[in-house]
């Protein structure tokens, strides 16, 4: 709720976060801690939603209603096509696997298991890549000062 900013699309998302726990519950039988695994998941799906909201030119309306009517529509675009060649430009800094692994991940949304048999990767393999890729995007987004979501 606090990244969305909407009631109805966060119950969607802890309800597709269950759905997936429920769906791979036997890959996750070894889990140690469900509590941070559900935690990592909703904050991923609600990401993930944001990023949708961005690149349809909706995410401004969908969080704060009264900003898109101070902004112009050019600006919001402006907006949304300057977050979205910063995080391509973090992406292609990227070494070739992780940009790959990163792409799988976060853009196909595939589960590190559906990665790591489509790239032939043991799942650690990928989930190592996956997160060092993670710490890149967000220091080299840190390192240029921008703010994705301005309310």
């Amino acid at each position: 709720m606090s990244i969305t900013k909407n009631r109805a699309v966060a119950e969607d998302i802890v309800r597709e976060a269950f759905l997936r726990l429920w769906q791979h519950r036997h890959e996750y039988a070894q889990l140690y801690n469900v509590r941070a695994w559900l935690f990592t998941v909703t904050s991923n799906l609600s990401l993930t939603y944001i990023k949708k909201m961005a690149l349809e030119g909706n995410l401004l309306r969908q969080l704060a209603p009264d900003t898109s009517s101070r902004a112009t529509e050019a600006e919001e675009r402006l907006h949304y096509k300057e977050s979205g060649l910063l995080l391509h430009e973090a992406m292609l800094r990227l070494p070739p696997q992780q940009q790959e692994v990163y792409r799988l991940s976060r853009y196909e949304e595939l589960s590190i298991p559906e990665i790591a048999e489509r790239l032939h990767l043991s799942p650690n393999t990928v989930k190592n890549h996956l997160v060092k890729a993670l710490q890149s995007v967000r220091g080299f987004i840190r390192g240029t000062g921008a703010f994705f979501i301005q309310l």
